[in-house]
């Protein structure tokens, strides 16, 4: 069921999974009860609700709804569920990638089932706890006079070294995100730093050693989303902490340039195509 891409050999631990309904669903032994207790333990049943909410429907091939289950003994947990309608393995990636996460201790989606019929493909994991998106909160504090005052510049450097932490851990990890912009880290508040989850994580890759050019691109679409609200100082404190975490061969200089082409292009290619 779980097959893995070009230098890559990870797979989610068995003995933490339940395999029911003939192979076709597979369930976290720790949230199997709120599945059971809900009569969701084929792959039809679960494919087939229609959830408590809609949570993210931009393309027919797939949407999102949320659940929240009752375990049975008086605990609701609220869920997501991913649903790709016309791609049985669309779902492998993503379920992979977050037990990779959970494994390294990068924050990301829990995992908690997967499940394909040969058709169409499921994915499900815990919600994640945040106030708000990434992309939201830059736009109402950085676009603000908050941006230029001493608590706003020490929370800005705070969420820059996490944004770097989290990047440099998954690429030391052999992993890219392809779709690494700040509407997919979300953003829970605090006492002291903020702490952020990296989410919809279908189109990461995982390699033995990371090629440059996914590093490129995922750091491409960070600048491009981020460019509006930083400044050369952020930039170069997002640099050391990275780097620090996630040695590069290549020259800053030229590797930057790379960078600041991708994000050309993809400025570009967004304003062609109205997106």
């Amino acid at each position: 069921m779980f097959k893995a891409k070009a230098g890559d050999n990870f797979r989610p631990p068995s003995q933490e999974i339940r395999s029911l309904d003939s192979g076709r669903l597979l369930i976290r032994d720790e949230y199997y009860e709120y599945f059971s207790n809900n009569s969701l333990l084929t792959f039809e049943e679960l494919f087939s609700h229609p959830g408590h909410a809609v949570a993210k429907c931009a393309i027919t091939e797939r949407n999102t709804v949320r659940l929240d289950l009752d375990s049975g003994s008086g605990s609701k947990q609220g869920f997501f569920v991913k649903r790709h309608l016309s791609d049985a393995h669309a779902s492998v990636s993503e379920w992979r990638a977050m037990w990779r996460f959970l494994e390294l201790g990068i924050p990301g989606p829990d995992p908690a089932a997967f499940g394909s019929n040969g058709r169409h493909s499921l994915v499900v994991s815990k919600g994640v706890q945040y106030d708000m998106k990434l992309s939201e909160w830059a736009r109402v504090n950085l676009s603000s006079h908050m941006a230029n005052t001493r608590q706003g510049k020490g929370l800005k450097s705070a969420i820059v070294g996490s944004i770097a932490e989290i990047v440099g851990r998954m690429h030391t990890a052999g992993m890219c995100h392809q779709d690494l912009y700040l509407c997919h880290f979300l953003m829970q508040k605090g006492e002291g730093r903020p702490h952020l989850t990296l989410i919809d994580l279908q189109r990461v890759n995982m390699f033995d050693d990371l090629p440059v050019r996914w590093r490129i691109k995922d750091l491409a679409q960070l600048y491009f989303s981020a460019s509006d609200y930083i400044t050369a100082r952020d930039i170069d404190l997002f640099w050391r902490r990275y780097i620090s975490i996630s040695p590069v061969k290549f020259p800053r200089f030229l590797l930057w340039s790379m960078i600041f082409l991708k994000s050309w292009r993809i400025k570009r290619h967004t304003a062609r195509h109205n997106l």
